[in-house]
């Protein structure tokens, strides 16, 4: 990297933020909106923990933060299980010593007649969009806490602020 990059990276990119001396963990970082969440913390100046469930995925984002000069780890992680959130801070603790940031972005669902979706689908649908959420900033904020603070990023849809026909879980 040249002088004029590090430089660069070291304050921020030129009249955007600076996240340099922050460490993130971005869920559903392999693809989307993660993925373009997680490269631009890293060119902002973050070491960014790239988490997501498909491995694949993980080595391509991770490889263009690495190509951006930023540094970076991808770690496998379904949300869904509470062991591999365990992990995921673990991995992020045990890379880089503490986390300052956390983004919530792995979600979503797909269409669902609200008189065909049983309660069981809809308290998964919640589950997979709030409590895992809610259950990795439990994880972090303690170790933001002994950081000195942090901040969590809870992403959701924008079809959340209108009615839409069968998308009601």
């Amino acid at each position: 990297m040249g002088m004029a990059q590090e430089s660069q990276k070291s304050q921020g990119l030129p009249g955007f933020f600076s996240l340099r001396g922050q460490v993130a963990i971005v869920t559903g970082a392999g693809r989307g909106i993660g993925r373009a969440i997680a490269c631009t913390f890293a060119e902002a100046g973050a070491q960014v923990v790239c988490a997501a469930r498909t491995q694949a995925d993980l080595d391509e984002v991770v490889g263009q933060i690495h190509a951006l000069g930023g540094e970076a780890l991808g770690i496998a992680c379904d949300v869904l299980e509470e062991a591999q959130l365990d992990a995921l801070v673990a991995g992020a603790l045990e890379k880089f010593g503490r986390i300052t940031l956390l983004v919530n972005n792995a979600g979503g669902s797909g269409p669902n007649d609200p008189l065909q979706t049983s309660s069981e689908r809809f308290d998964s649908v919640y589950h997979f969009n709030v409590t895992t959420a809610f259950a990795l900033t439990t994880r972090c904020a303690p170790h933001m806490r002994k950081a000195g603070g942090g901040a969590v990023v809870n992403i959701s849809s924008s079809a959340a602020r209108y009615a839409q026909k069968n998308f009601s879980a």
